[in-house]
């Protein structure tokens, strides 16, 4: 296995568990699932059909935005409060609808962030991702 190869393998591995236990912190995620046919109306983006939920726990990376000791603050869309969850780079998250992510209980969903702050955390190795990082705001 060359060097790239054995720092992404090591990578999943620590966001797995199975490597530096404590470190990796599990996120659970819920999505709206529709029915297969289900399309959203294009006025008011209603579904048709029951809707069910969606679940999956990944493991992430967690930082919590807090004063004085996250130097992405510059960043007018990052807050106090906030966390910044670093997932493996296959993570699932595509195509999902109404994404909430639980971390130790309390519930968060994804702010936007602008292409220079994604640009600031994006780490990659060669061209291949090393994590899918996220802002996460408060559920209100």
């Amino acid at each position: 296995m060359n060097d790239v190869a054995q720092i992404l393998h090591d990578a999943h591995r620590i966001l797995g568990g199975s490597l530096l236990p404590g470190v990796a912190t599990p996120v659970v995620i819920t999505w709206d699932v529709w029915p297969s046919g289900s399309v959203p109306d294009p006025v008011d983006g209603s579904h048709t059909g029951t809707r069910a939920q969606g679940t999956m726990t990944v493991n992430g990376l967690v930082h919590t935005v807090q004063p004085g000791t996250s130097k992405v603050r510059i960043f007018n869309e990052v807050e106090i409060g906030d966390l910044m969850v670093d997932f493996p780079p296959d993570a699932p998250l595509d195509g999902k609808e109404n994404l909430v992510f639980t971390v130790k209980g309390q519930a968060y969903v994804q702010k936007e962030v602008s292409e220079k702050l994604a640009q600031s955390w994006d780490a990659t190795l060669g061209d291949r991702r090393m994590f899918r990082t996220m802002l996460l705001r408060a559920k209100t």
